[in-house]
Protein backbone atom coordinates (compact mmCIF):
# COMPACT_ATOMS: atom_id res chain seq x y z
CA UNK A 1 0.00 0.00 0.00
CA UNK A 2 1.43 3.31 -1.11
CA UNK A 3 1.29 6.59 0.74
CA UNK A 4 -0.45 9.49 -1.00
CA UNK A 5 1.66 12.61 -1.71
CA UNK A 6 0.44 16.02 -2.83
CA UNK A 7 0.92 16.65 -6.54
CA UNK A 8 3.67 19.15 -7.49
CA UNK A 9 4.34 20.53 -10.98
CA UNK A 10 7.53 18.72 -12.00
CA UNK A 11 8.16 21.01 -15.04
CA UNK A 12 8.20 24.32 -13.11
CA UNK A 13 11.22 24.91 -10.88
CA UNK A 14 11.00 27.55 -8.19
CA UNK A 15 11.56 31.13 -9.47
CA UNK A 16 15.11 32.39 -9.25
CA UNK A 17 15.98 35.93 -8.09
CA UNK A 18 16.59 38.33 -11.02
CA UNK A 19 20.28 39.23 -11.35
CA UNK A 20 21.01 42.88 -10.92
CA UNK A 21 23.35 43.37 -13.86
CA UNK A 22 24.90 46.51 -15.27
CA UNK A 23 21.94 47.23 -17.58
CA UNK A 24 19.38 46.96 -14.79
CA UNK A 25 21.57 49.02 -12.45
CA UNK A 26 21.87 51.75 -15.07
CA UNK A 27 18.09 51.74 -15.59
CA UNK A 28 17.48 52.08 -11.86
CA UNK A 29 19.94 54.96 -11.65
CA UNK A 30 18.23 56.70 -14.56
CA UNK A 31 14.83 56.14 -12.93
CA UNK A 32 16.04 57.65 -9.64
CA UNK A 33 17.36 60.69 -11.56
CA UNK A 34 14.02 61.15 -13.34
CA UNK A 35 12.10 60.89 -10.06
CA UNK A 36 14.39 63.48 -8.44
CA UNK A 37 14.05 65.87 -11.37
CA UNK A 38 10.30 65.44 -11.41
CA UNK A 39 10.17 66.18 -7.69
CA UNK A 40 12.15 69.36 -8.25
CA UNK A 41 9.74 70.45 -10.97
CA UNK A 42 6.80 69.83 -8.68
CA UNK A 43 8.46 71.90 -5.93
CA UNK A 44 9.02 74.78 -8.35
CA UNK A 45 5.45 74.55 -9.58
CA UNK A 46 4.10 74.56 -6.03
CA UNK A 47 6.23 77.60 -5.21
CA UNK A 48 4.94 79.40 -8.31
CA UNK A 49 1.34 78.55 -7.42
CA UNK A 50 1.86 79.76 -3.86
CA UNK A 51 3.37 82.99 -5.13
CA UNK A 52 0.47 83.49 -7.55
CA UNK A 53 -2.03 82.96 -4.73
CA UNK A 54 -0.22 85.45 -2.55
CA UNK A 55 -0.21 87.98 -5.39
CA UNK A 56 -3.94 87.57 -5.89
CA UNK A 57 -4.49 88.34 -2.20
CA UNK A 58 -2.45 91.55 -2.38
CA UNK A 59 -4.06 94.93 -2.93
CA UNK A 60 -4.04 96.26 -6.48
CA UNK A 61 -1.28 98.77 -5.76
CA UNK A 62 0.98 96.10 -4.30
CA UNK A 63 0.40 93.81 -7.26
CA UNK A 64 1.32 96.64 -9.63
CA UNK A 65 4.47 97.36 -7.61
CA UNK A 66 5.46 93.69 -7.71
CA UNK A 67 4.91 93.52 -11.48
CA UNK A 68 7.00 96.65 -11.91
CA UNK A 69 9.77 95.11 -9.81
CA UNK A 70 9.77 91.89 -11.85
CA UNK A 71 9.89 93.93 -15.06
CA UNK A 72 12.87 95.87 -13.70
CA UNK A 73 14.64 92.62 -12.81
CA UNK A 74 14.08 91.30 -16.34
CA UNK A 75 15.47 94.45 -17.89
CA UNK A 76 18.52 94.43 -15.61
CA UNK A 77 19.25 90.82 -16.55
CA UNK A 78 19.04 91.74 -20.23
CA UNK A 79 21.32 94.72 -19.66
CA UNK A 80 23.92 92.57 -17.88
CA UNK A 81 23.82 89.95 -20.65
CA UNK A 82 24.19 92.63 -23.31
CA UNK A 83 27.16 94.24 -21.55
CA UNK A 84 28.91 90.87 -21.28
CA UNK A 85 28.49 90.24 -25.00
CA UNK A 86 29.59 93.74 -25.92
CA UNK A 87 32.77 93.33 -23.90
CA UNK A 88 33.40 89.91 -25.46
CA UNK A 89 32.64 91.17 -28.97
CA UNK A 90 30.04 88.45 -29.63
CA UNK A 91 27.78 90.71 -31.66
CA UNK A 92 26.04 87.84 -33.45
CA UNK A 93 24.21 87.00 -30.19
CA UNK A 94 22.79 90.51 -29.72
CA UNK A 95 19.85 90.54 -32.19
CA UNK A 96 17.83 88.25 -29.87
CA UNK A 97 18.26 90.74 -26.99
CA UNK A 98 17.39 93.66 -29.27
CA UNK A 99 14.17 91.90 -30.24
CA UNK A 100 13.25 91.36 -26.55
CA UNK A 101 13.96 95.01 -25.75
CA UNK A 102 11.77 96.26 -28.60
CA UNK A 103 8.98 93.81 -27.77
CA UNK A 104 8.85 94.13 -23.99
CA UNK A 105 10.37 97.56 -23.25
CA UNK A 106 9.48 99.64 -26.29
CA UNK A 107 8.47 102.73 -24.30
CA UNK A 108 11.28 102.53 -21.75
CA UNK A 109 13.94 105.26 -22.19
CA UNK A 110 16.61 103.04 -20.63
CA UNK A 111 15.81 100.30 -23.13
CA UNK A 112 16.06 102.79 -25.98
CA UNK A 113 19.42 103.97 -24.65
CA UNK A 114 20.63 100.36 -24.46
CA UNK A 115 19.52 99.74 -28.04
CA UNK A 116 21.51 102.81 -29.15
CA UNK A 117 24.53 101.54 -27.23
CA UNK A 118 24.30 98.18 -28.99
CA UNK A 119 24.00 99.81 -32.41
CA UNK A 120 26.91 102.23 -31.80
CA UNK A 121 29.19 99.53 -30.38
CA UNK A 122 28.41 97.19 -33.24
CA UNK A 123 29.05 99.90 -35.83
CA UNK A 124 32.39 100.91 -34.32
CA UNK A 125 33.56 97.31 -34.00
CA UNK A 126 32.37 96.44 -37.52
CA UNK A 127 34.07 99.48 -39.05
CA UNK A 128 37.39 98.63 -37.44
CA UNK A 129 37.19 94.87 -38.07
CA UNK A 130 36.08 95.17 -41.69
CA UNK A 131 38.76 97.78 -42.46
CA UNK A 132 41.37 95.34 -41.15
CA UNK A 133 39.72 92.51 -43.07
CA UNK A 134 39.83 94.57 -46.26
CA UNK A 135 43.60 94.97 -45.96
CA UNK A 136 44.04 91.25 -45.30
CA UNK A 137 41.80 90.30 -48.21
CA UNK A 138 43.76 92.61 -50.54
CA UNK A 139 46.95 90.79 -49.57
CA UNK A 140 45.35 87.37 -50.10
CA UNK A 141 44.00 88.39 -53.51
CA UNK A 142 47.42 89.66 -54.60
CA UNK A 143 48.80 86.18 -53.87
CA UNK A 144 45.92 84.44 -55.63
CA UNK A 145 44.68 82.91 -52.37
CA UNK A 146 41.02 83.35 -53.22
CA UNK A 147 39.77 80.47 -51.08
CA UNK A 148 41.38 82.01 -48.00
CA UNK A 149 39.94 85.43 -48.86
CA UNK A 150 36.41 84.05 -49.13
CA UNK A 151 36.87 82.08 -45.90
CA UNK A 152 37.88 85.26 -44.03
CA UNK A 153 34.84 87.12 -45.33
CA UNK A 154 32.53 84.23 -44.42
CA UNK A 155 33.93 84.14 -40.89
CA UNK A 156 33.39 87.88 -40.47
CA UNK A 157 29.83 87.63 -41.81
CA UNK A 158 28.98 85.34 -38.88
CA UNK A 159 30.21 88.01 -36.50
CA UNK A 160 28.43 90.93 -38.21
CA UNK A 161 25.51 89.40 -40.16
CA UNK A 162 23.92 91.74 -42.67
CA UNK A 163 26.58 94.46 -42.42
CA UNK A 164 26.38 96.52 -45.62
CA UNK A 165 30.11 97.28 -45.88
CA UNK A 166 30.91 93.60 -45.47
CA UNK A 167 28.40 92.67 -48.17
CA UNK A 168 30.01 95.26 -50.47
CA UNK A 169 33.46 93.84 -49.75
CA UNK A 170 32.26 90.32 -50.54
CA UNK A 171 30.75 91.54 -53.83
CA UNK A 172 33.99 93.26 -54.82
CA UNK A 173 36.05 90.14 -54.10
CA UNK A 174 33.60 88.09 -56.16
CA UNK A 175 33.99 90.49 -59.12
CA UNK A 176 37.77 90.54 -58.90
CA UNK A 177 37.92 86.76 -58.59
CA UNK A 178 35.77 86.41 -61.70
CA UNK A 179 38.03 88.80 -63.62
CA UNK A 180 41.17 87.00 -62.44
CA UNK A 181 39.67 83.64 -63.32
CA UNK A 182 38.81 84.75 -66.85
CA UNK A 183 42.26 86.25 -67.33
CA UNK A 184 44.11 83.12 -66.17
CA UNK A 185 41.95 80.68 -68.12
CA UNK A 186 42.31 82.76 -71.28
CA UNK A 187 46.09 82.92 -70.85
CA UNK A 188 46.42 79.17 -70.30
CA UNK A 189 44.15 78.40 -73.23
CA UNK A 190 46.19 80.66 -75.53
CA UNK A 191 49.40 79.00 -74.30
CA UNK A 192 47.98 75.60 -75.20
CA UNK A 193 47.08 76.79 -78.70
CA UNK A 194 50.48 78.44 -79.20
CA UNK A 195 52.35 75.33 -78.08
CA UNK A 196 50.26 73.12 -80.39
CA UNK A 197 51.05 75.44 -83.32
CA UNK A 198 54.76 75.05 -82.51
CA UNK A 199 54.26 71.28 -82.09
CA UNK A 200 55.69 71.64 -78.59
CA UNK A 201 53.58 68.82 -77.23
CA UNK A 202 55.09 68.70 -73.75
CA UNK A 203 54.43 72.39 -73.11
CA UNK A 204 50.93 72.09 -74.59
CA UNK A 205 50.15 69.16 -72.31
CA UNK A 206 51.50 70.94 -69.22
CA UNK A 207 49.34 74.03 -69.81
CA UNK A 208 46.30 71.93 -70.74
CA UNK A 209 46.52 69.85 -67.56
CA UNK A 210 47.01 73.01 -65.49
CA UNK A 211 43.88 74.53 -67.03
CA UNK A 212 41.83 71.34 -66.60
CA UNK A 213 42.90 70.78 -62.98
CA UNK A 214 42.57 74.35 -61.70
CA UNK A 215 39.40 75.39 -63.56
CA UNK A 216 37.56 72.13 -64.24
CA UNK A 217 34.14 73.82 -64.47
CA UNK A 218 35.21 76.50 -66.98
CA UNK A 219 34.10 76.17 -70.65
CA UNK A 220 37.70 76.58 -71.87
CA UNK A 221 38.75 73.70 -69.61
CA UNK A 222 35.97 71.56 -71.09
CA UNK A 223 37.36 72.19 -74.58
CA UNK A 224 40.90 71.33 -73.51
CA UNK A 225 39.88 68.12 -71.70
CA UNK A 226 38.68 66.68 -75.01
CA UNK A 227 42.20 67.12 -76.44
CA UNK A 228 44.11 65.67 -73.47
CA UNK A 229 44.38 62.06 -74.78
CA UNK A 230 45.87 63.27 -78.09
CA UNK A 231 48.18 65.71 -76.32
CA UNK A 232 49.43 63.00 -73.95
CA UNK A 233 50.10 60.63 -76.83
CA UNK A 234 51.94 63.27 -78.84
CA UNK A 235 53.91 64.43 -75.78
CA UNK A 236 55.04 60.86 -75.09
CA UNK A 237 56.10 60.34 -78.69
CA UNK A 238 58.04 63.61 -78.61
CA UNK A 239 59.69 62.69 -75.31
CA UNK A 240 60.74 59.27 -76.63
CA UNK A 241 62.12 60.77 -79.82
CA UNK A 242 64.02 63.36 -77.81
CA UNK A 243 65.61 60.66 -75.63
CA UNK A 244 66.45 58.65 -78.74
CA UNK A 245 68.21 61.64 -80.29
CA UNK A 246 70.17 62.29 -77.08
CA UNK A 247 71.21 58.67 -77.00
CA UNK A 248 72.48 58.84 -80.59
CA UNK A 249 74.50 61.94 -79.75
CA UNK A 250 76.07 60.18 -76.78
CA UNK A 251 76.96 57.19 -78.96
CA UNK A 252 78.58 59.41 -81.59
CA UNK A 253 80.56 61.09 -78.83
CA UNK A 254 81.60 57.61 -77.58
CA UNK A 255 80.05 58.32 -74.18
CA UNK A 256 78.85 54.75 -74.02
CA UNK A 257 78.22 54.56 -70.28
CA UNK A 258 75.84 57.52 -70.42
CA UNK A 259 74.16 56.11 -73.51
CA UNK A 260 73.60 52.81 -71.68
CA UNK A 261 71.98 54.62 -68.73
CA UNK A 262 69.71 56.52 -71.13
CA UNK A 263 68.81 53.36 -73.01
CA UNK A 264 67.86 51.60 -69.77
CA UNK A 265 65.70 54.60 -68.86
CA UNK A 266 63.85 54.33 -72.19
CA UNK A 267 63.24 50.62 -71.61
CA UNK A 268 61.99 51.32 -68.08
CA UNK A 269 59.78 54.35 -68.84
CA UNK A 270 58.41 53.25 -72.25
CA UNK A 271 58.60 49.43 -72.21
CA UNK A 272 56.20 48.90 -75.16
CA UNK A 273 57.59 51.57 -77.47
CA UNK A 274 59.63 51.04 -80.64
CA UNK A 275 62.51 52.89 -78.99
CA UNK A 276 62.47 50.42 -76.07
CA UNK A 277 62.58 47.48 -78.47
CA UNK A 278 65.57 49.00 -80.26
CA UNK A 279 67.35 49.76 -76.97
CA UNK A 280 66.96 46.16 -75.77
CA UNK A 281 69.14 45.02 -78.65
CA UNK A 282 71.39 48.08 -78.62
CA UNK A 283 72.34 48.18 -74.92
CA UNK A 284 74.32 44.89 -74.96
CA UNK A 285 76.33 46.15 -77.98
CA UNK A 286 76.94 49.43 -76.16
CA UNK A 287 78.21 47.52 -73.13
CA UNK A 288 80.72 45.78 -75.38
CA UNK A 289 81.75 49.07 -76.95
CA UNK A 290 82.10 50.65 -73.50
CA UNK A 291 84.35 47.80 -72.38
CA UNK A 292 86.42 48.02 -75.56
CA UNK A 293 86.68 51.80 -75.22
CA UNK A 294 87.87 51.46 -71.65
CA UNK A 295 90.48 48.87 -72.70
CA UNK A 296 91.76 51.10 -75.50
CA UNK A 297 92.11 54.06 -73.15
CA UNK A 298 93.99 51.96 -70.60
CA UNK A 299 96.46 50.87 -73.28
CA UNK A 300 97.09 54.43 -74.29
Amino acid sequence: MTEDHPLTPLSMPPPLPLPVGEDLSAQLTELRTLVREQGQRIERLEAAIEQAVQLLLLPEADRAAFAQHKRYEQFEQIRRDVELRLSAGTFAELPAYEARLRQNFAADPEAQALLHTIADSRQRAATEAIASLGREVESLMSMGRWTDAFAQIDSMSHRFPGDVSLINLASRVQREHHGWRESVTTHLFEQVKLAIDRRDWGTALRHAEDLANRFADHPKAHRVVQQLPTLRENAEIAARQDLEQKMQLLIRARRYDEAIVLGEQIIRDYPHSPQAAECKSLVPRLEQLALQHETDESII
